[in-house]
């Protein structure tokens, strides 16, 4: 478990093989589905708290023991994690330790007064076994419920109470028969005692009503004292009660609760035993009540420059210098900066193939956004979610859900419409993968739509890169559609663009990356091409494309300093070879014809060890299926299954339900009876599983397949998997 690729998945797969459970069996003791430790074990989901207990308590772990990796042990306590305000934090643990009974923070919105209530009050709360209580004053709309969560959470419940339980029962009590007469009885409005109708009542409260709400609310508080004296007085450390945005309160709840904190004064309690600590926005205070004298008020002020860096070093992050100049002009509002540094550690996460950790945290980050971003209260926050969602896009395409991928691109490419002027080349991005989108569902023309707007977003940007990456997917959507001149056309005019930046400092790596890409999908290109060309009169056209192709892919790994780029383009190399090799043996040149194909079967494995290396499984699988199809040609149909389950295998723990599918395809058309129809309907389960346009054309390849052989026994295969599932219909009269 050693690395810097431990995950909870891979931890949870340890752990479940150790106390020898199935998938199945560790499901039913954790009161999950099957499917979803399936999907934890291979990262696409990351857990509820819930759930990680209940996984843990199944296994006869502990929770930690699940979390390590991401919780690693520290010398330095949980209040640490939040850097900076270290003299806020010295003076609430003085207040801790002295007489001070209100600590009031005020802050402007955005500087993070929740932030340090949450990250730093409260660790310390916990490290030090002081007891606690947090309300956000944004939802505290009662102050029965105030009194009760207190109650709850401070004292006992045994004895002392009853007549605050009955005073309790008879507010609600007379609440409920309020409703009859009132639109919405938390509008009443009492300040001082005087309590009138507000705008969503109908009327004014009775004299009795008004004195039974009155006296109510004072003798649950004298009832609640009395009870929690006596808990105090036997409790060592101090009670802390956090009040969060105390400004958000309502005018009735924010009397009594000042009159609470009056209460807790006159017994002699507030600073001695019993800490209360307010947060509130500028430009001053609220005005301290005549009597309290132990208060202590701060004013938060921006973080500082090195603040900013210490905060981002905790979190294990290391940004590139445009991302690090972004976070750095955002000292003065903490909020945006934690949600800046939340989504880069999500696309850390990523990086690290901790897929289902990075898509939870990217969309609870896009949950928190929403208001932010629509109303403009937080800087960049239009921004922020704009990239949140594309990168939903990446994760759930690479998934295979392609529809709620083209759904997060398309509201990404709305918000990038709506930011500010100067911004066209983040749409022409969101174009170019709206534009990838279509062309995996089949969607050729609607993919080239998109590719031909975002060049000219590029244009219009001055992104030359960006316009390189265009016409080189304008090129491959042309190439799909098999129109290869047009296709051919496309790839030159980037490799073009792309050549005139190779040699910048400051674009040329990339340049370079995407020029070896866009040469490799080049060579593609004239591959399909030769192969269409092989026919009587236009072999020699067909031997002259075949020969372009191998030298576009020698030049792809001339310059490429990429290892992915030029793995790449090995393995596409093999592919020219393997068709080269099938065509000698067509015309019996034999012996040349096993030499060209075992020079492409070590061009594929050099390919694979590159993949391997990486990381990169997706590349890995698609590498095995063709070392697959190679295997076949050369008639070792032993080899060629090995090969084949290989590339399956992975593809099944990467979700890839379409690729899977292909291969499974390749797999039935390698087998006979019974065990090549199991093929087939996997293939068809998988295709099912991923997307209608993959469906189509996996039941036309089974279809043709089957027809290939006995018409009869393939009539009755598509008869008995319609009949399973009517779905399937449709797509087997398109496949015909």
């Amino acid at each position: 478990m050693e690395g810097r690729n431990i995950t909870f998945g891979k931890v949870l797969r340890e752990k479940r093989i150790g106390r020898g459970f199935t998938q199945k069996e560790l499901a039913e003791l954790a009161s999950v589905d099957d499917s979803y430790i399936s999907q934890l074990e291979r990262d696409y989901k990351f857990p509820s708290a819930r759930t990680i207990e209940g996984l843990a308590r199944a296994l006869g772990v502990e929770v930690a023991d699940l979390l390590a990796m991401y919780f690693p042990p520290s010398e330095t306590k949980g209040a640490a994690a939040f850097a900076g305000r270290e003299n806020e934090v010295a003076a609430f643990e003085s207040c801790l330790s002295g007489r001070e009974g209100l600590m009031v923070i005020a802050g402007r919105p955005g500087l993070g007064k929740t932030a340090l209530l949450n990250e730093r009050f409260i660790p310390a709360c916990r490290d030090e076994r002081v007891p606690y209580i947090y309300f956000d004053c944004r939802r505290l709309t009662s102050y029965r419920g105030f009194l009760k969560d207190l109650r709850d959470t401070f004292a006992s419940r045994k004895g002392g109470y009853r007549a605050f339980d009955e005073i309790y029962e008879q507010c609600e009590s007379i609440e409920r028969r309020l409703r009859g007469r009132f639109k919405d009885p938390f509008s009443l409005q009492v300040t001082a005692g005087v309590a009138e109708a507000g705008a969503g009542g109908e009327g004014e409260l009775t004299y009795a009503e008004k004195y039974i709400y009155r006296e109510a609310e004072r003798l649950l508080t004298e009832e609640f004292l009395a009870g929690w004296r006596a808990s105090l007085a036997k409790d060592a450390a101090k009670a802390v009660i956090f009040l969060d945005d105390f400004h958000d309160v309502g005018a009735t709840v924010g009397y009594w609760v000042w009159q609470f904190i009056e209460r807790l004064n006159e017994a002699g309690v507030l600073g001695r035993k019993v800490l209360v600590v307010m947060t509130v926005r500028p430009p001053r205070p609220p005005a301290v009540r005549e009597g309290l004298e132990n208060v202590l008020a701060l004013e938060l002020k921006p973080f500082t420059p090195a603040e900013v860096e210490e905060y981002v070093q905790t979190r294990g992050l290391k940004l590139a210098d445009a991302d690090w100049e972004l976070v750095s002009s955002l000292a003065g509002d903490v909020r945006a900066l934690a949600l800046w540094v939340d989504y880069f550690k999500a696309a850390a996460d990523y990086a690290e193939n901790r897929l289902g950790l990075a898509e939870d945290a990217l969309r609870r980050l896009d949950e928190e956004l929403s208001p932010h971003a629509t109303e403009g209260t937080l800087k960049n926050g239009a921004l922020l979610q704009m990239k949140a969602r594309r990168f939903l896009g990446h994760l759930t395409r690479l998934q295979g859900r392609l529809a709620e991928a083209a759904d997060y691109y398309g509201s990404a490419a709305a918000l990038a419409e709506g930011l500010t002027e100067g911004r066209p080349a983040d749409l022409g991005y969101l174009y170019l993968d709206l534009g990838h989108v279509c062309r995996h569902r089949g969607q050729w023309d609607e993919a080239i739509v998109y590719y031909t707007s975002a060049c000219e977003r590029f244009v219009a940007a001055g992104e030359a890169i960006g316009q390189g990456v265009a016409h080189a997917s304008l090129g491959t959507a042309f190439r799909l559609k098999r129109k290869f001149p047009r296709a051919k056309q496309e790839y030159r005019q980037a490799a073009t663009v792309l050549n005139e930046l190779k040699g910048r400092t400051d674009a040329g790596r990339e340049a370079r990356r995407w020029l070896a890409s866009t040469l490799s999908n080049y060579a593609i290109a004239l591959r399909l091409e030769a192969e269409e060309l092989m026919r009587p009169g236009e072999e020699a056209a067909a031997r002259r494309s075949l020969e372009r192709a191998k030298a576009t892919c020698q030049e792809a790994i001339t310059v490429s300093d990429d290892a992915a780029e030029t793995a790449v383009a090995e393995n596409r190399y093999g592919l020219c070879l393997f068709t080269e090799s099938r065509w000698r043996h067509d015309e019996g040149a034999a012996a040349e014809a096993a030499d060209l194909l075992a020079e492409a079967t070590r061009r594929h494995k050099r390919a694979l060890a590159i993949f391997e290396d990486l990381g990169d499984q997706y590349r890995v699988a698609q590498v095995w299926a063709d070392l697959g199809v190679a295997a076949a040609q050369q008639g070792l149909v032993h080899d060629a299954i090995i090969n084949l389950k290989n590339s399956v295998a992975i593809f099944q723990q990467m979700g890839s339900q379409y690729h899977r599918a292909k291969v499974l395809v390749e797999l039935g058309l390698l087998s006979e009876g019974g065990e090549q129809l199991s093929y087939f309907a996997e293939a068809l389960a998988a295709a099912r599983n991923h997307n209608d346009e993959s469906l189509a054309e996996i039941a036309a390849a089974v279809k043709g397949a089957l027809e290939a052989g006995d018409a009869r026994a393939a009539r009755q295969f598509i008869d008995e998997q319609t009949a399973a599932d009517a779905k399937l219909k449709p797509f087997f009269e398109v496949a015909s």
